[in-house]
């Protein structure tokens, strides 16, 4: 214990002050929080891992009502599987679009080098929800979107009341803008927001609190056909399609909105120049100064966390000093959904992350002092070779899925 002890001494406190345990005197919180850290690693290491709780009689169960509510869409997403890009496809976001207080649908589809039939191309959809049954109202809404769809994110960027809706593709993402009588406008180009590239995961908040909601993109990676992997092109020793690894990884995309119906790129203005293979976003006060954080789930490639300056202006990374770069043993993961939701009831948010195939979940609580620890295992949300590679505990966050 002594030697984990002096292991976790080794992250010190913003104050950069040493840390003490004088015999019979109260235990700061840093202190708690690298005796915690301690412990956990502990069970971790002897399988002390808190007892299940058996489910009990009565527990609630879920029926599947996919197509009985009217679901019946097909996603597609390439044909032969031989590109990266035809591996990727299919978020969706539940929200209010026409104000009538029932929670309705958009599905993200996608799309296929090989191209198709005149009329048969897939879309996106937009399902209205009346008393649990949804209706397809995507042409009649103005919603269809033909482009190779990743995720979309949902917020009242013009404020005008209606919720809007932004759609990041494979090519020119997609602004539609709520017109508040049951169907969207197409502000992409006005909005100066159809970034051209890999966008996958999005969000909405207003980092320089002006009152406008900001947007971050995360692009996943500079893709070509034409590029050839710098590495094989191999997963458990089979031969597979290239990526993310061995390509090109692509840079996120901060947006200030103005208050104008215009956002004005501001990525390198406030210190974002990271590029990763960036999956998911989520903008959420992680250290309560009052000021939207940003934290960035990256495939195979360290995450990002952009903690705001604040009054001062920008945003500074610091997701390795955080605890929130790797897993708790330091080791990269294929990160690819997130969530963000204080679990413990502490008063502090703190951030759960899925991944990739045989990689288990990774649960970071926020220990105050903008730490985190992994309590993946010791809190037995770990799961590895589980389908799951996103989670939605947001309002209105639709991560890749």
């Amino acid at each position: 214990m002594k030697q984990l002890f002096d292991d976790y001494r080794c992250r010190r406190p913003p104050s950069n002050a040493e840390m003490t345990i004088t015999p019979g005197a109260e235990p700061t919180q840093w202190d708690l929080h690298v005796i915690r850290r301690a412990l956990s690693f502990t069970l971790l290491t002897v399988g002390l891992n808190p007892v299940s709780v058996p489910a009990t009689d009565g527990a609630v169960q879920f029926v599947d009502h996919t197509v009985t509510a009217g679901l019946a869409l097909e996603n597609v997403s390439g044909t032969t599987q031989s590109y990266i890009v035809e591996g990727m496809m299919g978020g969706a976001a539940f929200f209010d679009y026409d104000d009538d207080g029932d929670i309705d649908l958009y599905v993200a589809n996608g799309s296929s080098f090989d191209g198709f039939a005149a009329g048969q191309h897939p879309t996106n959809r937009l399902y209205r929800n009346t008393d649990g049954i949804f209706e397809d109202v995507t042409t009649a809404a103005a919603a269809a979107d033909t482009s190779w769809s990743m995720g979309c994110a949902v917020a009242d960027y013009d404020n005008d009341g209606d919720a809007d809706l932004y759609v990041t593709n494979f090519g020119a993402n997609t602004l539609l803008a709520n017109s508040g009588q049951g169907s969207f406008v197409n502000a992409t180009r006005t909005a100066g927001v159809g970034h051209q590239g890999w966008g996958t995961g999005s969000s909405f908040g207003d980092f320089d609190l002006d009152g406008d909601v900001d947007l971050y993109v995360a692009n996943y990676v500079d893709f070509s056909r034409d590029y050839e992997s710098t590495i094989p092109c191999k997963w458990k020793n089979i031969e597979v399609y290239c990526g993310p690894r061995g390509l090109l990884p692509a840079r996120d995309v901060l947006y200030r909105n103005e208050g104008d119906g215009r956002f004005s790129d501001q990525t390198t203005e406030v210190g974002m120049t990271s590029e990763y293979y960036g999956m998911t976003a989520i903008f959420a006060d992680l250290d309560d100064d009052g000021w939207p954080d940003l934290f960035v789930a990256d495939d195979t490639t360290p995450n990002l966390l952009y903690m705001n300056q604040g009054a001062a202006g920008g945003f500074a990374e610091g997701a390795l000093a955080a605890g929130v770069a790797y897993s708790g043993e330091g080791v990269i993961q294929g990160c690819t959904g997130a969530a963000i939701a204080d679990y413990d009831n502490d008063g502090r948010l703190d951030i759960f992350v899925t991944n990739f195939a045989d990689e288990f979940n990774t649960l970071y609580r926020n220990d105050g002092f903008g730490l985190f620890s992994d309590l993946s295992f010791p809190s037995r949300v770990a799961s590895s070779g589980r389908t799951e590679v996103a989670c939605d505990l947001a309002p209105g966050l639709c991560p890749v899925l």
